[in-house]
């Protein structure tokens, strides 16, 4: 009975504490937590109300926003006003805000931390147009499609087997080249006063035509001089005519604007779409028939790539994308060879000045910095940016050695010492011992990088940035060109300094006796010269043999 009793009244402590003690113990909890809830509430009510700002900028004019303000070469204008405004600072674009970015710092916070908040590109009136509705790699925004788009290029386009088939196509263009310019100073007696900028747009157009059909677009002459086809002339005009109309002011007017279409320049943009169209379409027709008839090999060509994907998934890959794929992101395989030097951001200790970043950060040789850039800009192709920009690039460095010819003559010793006694033209193989040219080549693309301003981004959601507020749909510009001449970041950093880059301390017309090269830049998305560099073509005693025709 005692144990009985003793039970009862256990039992009957337990009730109360079940009923009394632990809901005045959740009671008092709620209560000392009360004060912290209220506090959490408000700073969320006050953040809403009160956001960080947004980044400061000149005065808004309506309608045309601040196009006033943009001046030729575009990002100077905009490193101009970094000083005034910051790092960050806003701009309206017609109807359209925009952000840029004038720090690494801040350009790495953008394409890091906030990658996928800015993970989308800004879809422009133009680019609609030229781009079939189809973007491609560089352009599409984020998701299934771009992902889809994204196994094709690498599986595809980029593959080790790919690359290694278009080694030869290189080495006989530069080769090519070469002869002509041999042919041009001995006709001339000696010494010709040649433009190079046109010769190198030939050897690039060549190279990646030749990769995208097999096809060549100059016929070479031995004795003669060479024909250029009237597809070439053709295809140059198509090529002008989209660096004229891409991004233009057009892009950014109200659409009342657009529909009146004043400046001719919608008209202009649909024939230029119709005219590449059957361009294109005629490369891929002949490419179809040559591998029915078994006369291509089918692996040998982009276009014979996406064809046999065709065959196997037709709706996933229609003529359209084939022709997107052709004008829009093969840039990135214009450089690649089996044998080039593999340059990573590890190997230098790069400032960040040097932007290697847009999601690249290993690029994988000596130019595929250039193209991995220009490969996301808006609508530009290996047909079109890969002759065009690496055409600047090559054009830009051989200024700056003619405008500094103590560089010229210790890259040419490198060479020599390289080379040797051989009998033979430089080759990719040799590119590895050449390290001072590697300097050279950094050192132009911080000076001159192909594409001032990075890949336009657009923030898919509100969020903050160095502390500013950034809304939802905001273009995002990185001015790679005013960070690349940071002179917090580099030791005077306007002069063509390559040993800068040495030994990992950091990641026209002639120079005749009293004359340097014209070092104005023209306007663009590219950066390119504004005056052609023209010099005076005179081979080297060693290489001519090499140059004669057979």
């Amino acid at each position: 009975m005692g144990n009985n009793l003793i039970a009862g009244c256990t039992m009957h402590t337990l009730n109360i504490i079940i009923i009394v003690v632990i809901p005045l113990l959740f009671l008092l909890l709620l209560l000392l937590c009360l004060p912290w809830l209220t506090t959490l509430n408000s700073f969320r009510f006050w953040s809403r109300r009160n956001p960080p700002p947004p980044p400061p900028g000149p005065i808004v004019i309506p309608v045309i926003g601040h196009l006033h303000l943009f001046k030729k070469p575009l990002h100077r204008t905009l490193a101009r006003l970094a000083t005034c405004y910051g790092p960050v600072f806003s701009l309206r674009l017609g109807s359209r805000r925009v952000t840029v970015v004038s720090s690494a710092s801040v350009a790495e916070e953008c394409l890091g931390s906030l990658d996928v908040t800015f993970a989308n590109r800004p879809r422009l009136p133009s680019g609609r147009i030229l781009s079939y509705d189809s973007p491609t790699m560089g352009a599409a925004n984020y998701g299934p499609y771009w992902r889809h788009v994204r196994r094709v290029t690498t599986t595809e386009i980029l593959s080790v087997q790919r690359v290694r088939h278009f080694a030869d196509v290189h080495a006989r263009e530069v080769r090519d080249m070469a002869c002509r310019l041999y042919r041009a100073a001995l006709g001339a007696g000696g010494r010709a006063r040649v433009e190079l900028k046109s010769h190198l747009f030939e050897m690039l157009m060549n190279v990646i035509v030749s990769m995208i059909c097999a096809k060549t677009y100059t016929v070479h002459g031995s004795k003669t001089a060479d024909v250029i086809s009237e597809e070439s002339r053709c295809f140059r005009a198509m090529v002008e005519e989209t660096m004229d109309l891409t991004s233009t002011v057009w892009d950014f007017l109200p659409a009342p604007a657009r529909w009146l279409d004043l400046g001719q320049v919608g008209r202009r943009l649909w024939q230029l779409r119709a005219s590449r169209t059957r361009f294109l379409q005629k490369l891929i027709e002949e490419q179809r028939k040559a591998m029915e008839t078994g006369a291509a090999a089918r692996h040998r060509t982009l276009i014979g790539a996406l064809l046999e994907m065709q065959d196997k998934d037709p709706e996933t890959c229609s003529d359209q994308l084939i022709r997107s794929f052709c004008i829009v992101s093969t840039a990135l395989i214009l450089p690649l060879s089996e044998s080039d030097v593999y340059i990573y951001p590890n190997h230098y200790n790069l400032s960040p000045d040097i932007l290697l970043f847009e999601n690249y950060l290993h690029f994988h040789n000596l130019l595929s910095y250039q193209n991995s850039v220009v490969s996301s800009i808006f609508l530009k192709s290996t047909l079109e940016a890969g002759t065009l920009s690496s055409a600047d690039t090559i054009e830009w460095a051989m200024s700056l050695l003619l405008n500094n010819p103590d560089v010229m003559v210790k890259a040419r010793n490198e060479i020599d010492a390289c080379i040797g006694k051989s009998t033979r033209l430089l080759q990719a193989t040799d590119l590895p011992k050449l390290k001072f040219l590697e300097c050279i080549i950094m050192e132009t693309l911080r000076l001159y990088p192909v594409v001032p301003l990075l890949v336009p981004r657009e923030s898919s959601m509100d969020c903050t940035l160095h502390g500013f507020h950034i809304s939802k749909g905001t273009m995002l510009l990185v001015n790679t060109f005013a960070i690349h001449r940071n002179p917090e970041a580099w030791d005077e950093p306007t002069n063509f300094i390559p040993e800068r880059f040495e030994d990992g301390k950091s990641e026209g017309k002639l120079v005749i006796p009293f004359g340097r090269v014209d070092m104005a830049e023209g306007s663009g998305l590219t950066l390119a010269k504004e005056v052609p560099l023209e010099a005076f073509c005179e081979p080297r005693a060693s290489v001519v043999d090499l140059l004669t025709d057979k």
